[in-house]
Parts: structure tokens; C-alpha cells; sequence
């Protein structure tokens, strides 16, 4: 299945992936025209930046600058449920959508780990749900929501945790409870 998966993204094509968390949809984040299919797929705000997934801090530190604090994080909760805002370094217009910064992810979930690694660069990280609905929590509610327009699910058994925290590096604040509660050292 990893395979398959790997061959479609380098392909163009749209993924739905298991996490630590709940289900989410992926494309290469260097897949332009995927990643405005993915907004559409999921009737979502165009204005708004999507996360990306990736499955080592080297390939973290080649989209985003990381000063120690933040490199400290990264090391201590990931693999993990959390997403950090970080200032842009190699994400492009597509994942950023002018913010200037990228989230950074990196699930604690085995196949999409080797999903990202086999394919080489970040995947899109955002969850398999219509805008303004639950998130996926199998692979059943995912199709349900999002039909055919998926080239592949990805089934990983049941993902029912909240979703991650998101802690905003720039800011040292967190901008959304998640499933994982985080400790910020103070300088």
C-alpha cells in the first residue's frame, strides 16, 4: 500500500492517510494544481495556509528556520500531535498562502512516515473532513465525506484522538488545544 500511495503522489494525485490523531488528505506540497483541488475537495477557505507533514527534523529544517527553542520542541514532541507555526524557508506560495510561515507536523504514525520518506519531500497535512464538519476518524467516515475524489485511502485502522495542538514557535503561544499538552521552557 505504501508503494501505491507514493506512486500516486509523485504522480500528482491525493491521498488520504491515517495519523496519530485523525485522518488527514495529502498531496506533494510541490503539487500546485493538487493542492488547489484539495481546497475544493474540501470546500475551504482559500485564504487559508495548509500544514505539511514531514518525517524527520532535516527535512523540517529545509521549510522552516528554526532557532533552538523551537528546535528543542521539535525534538522533544515529535513524532507527536503537534503542529508548529514556524517562519517560512522553503514552503511554497501554495502551502503558505502569504503568511510568511509554515506548520510544521510530523505524525507518530508509522505509514505515513514511510509514505513521506519513500516520496522525498513534506505532504500536505490537513484533516480528511468537508470544511466545518467532524474530522475522520476511519477510513469509512472519509469516504463518506469526500467520495470519489480521492485517488487513494490509505486505511490504518481507527484514528480517534483530538487533533494536534498547533503552538505558534514565532509567538511562543499555543493557538489551539489539542490532543497533547505543551511545556514551554522558559528562556
Amino acid at each position: 500500500m505504501n508503494e501505491k500511495a507514493i506512486e500516486i503522489l509523485k504522480k500528482g494525485g491525493i491521498i488520504v492517510y491515517p495519523t496519530d490523531t485523525v485522518y488527514g488528505i495529502g498531496t506533494s506540497m510541490f503539487n500546485k494544481e493538487g493542492i488547489e483541488r484539495i481546497f475544493e475537495i474540501k470546500g475551504r477557505n482559500k485564504k487559508i495556509p495548509v500544514s505539511i507533514a514531514v518525517s524527520s527534523i532535516e527535512m523540517a529544517k529545509k521549510m522552516a528556520y528554526f532557532d533552538d527553542p523551537s528546535e528543542r520542541i521539535f525534538l522533544k514532541y515529535m513524532p507527536g500531535s503537534l503542529t508548529m507555526i514556524l517562519k517560512n524557508k522553503g514552503a511554497p506560495e501554495t502551502i503558505t498562502r502569504g503568511s510568511g510561515t509554515v506548520g510544521i507536523r510530523m505524525p507518530a504514525n508509522e505509514i505515513v512516515l514511510r509514505i513521506i520518506g519513500g516520496l522525498g519531500n513534506p505532504i500536505t497535512s490537513t484533516s480528511a473532513n468537508m470544511h466545518g464538519k467532524p474530522p475522520a476518524t476511519t477510513i469509512k467516515e472519509a469516504k463518506e465525506q469526500l467520495g470519489n475524489e480521492i485517488d487513494l485511502y490509505v486505511d490504518g485502522g481507527v484514528c480517534n484522538r483530538r487533533a494536534s495542538t498547533i503552538f505558534d514557535c514565532i509567538h511562543k503561544k499555543v493557538l489551539r488545544e489539542g490532543d497533547l499538552m505543551i511545556e514551554i521552557e522558559e528562556e
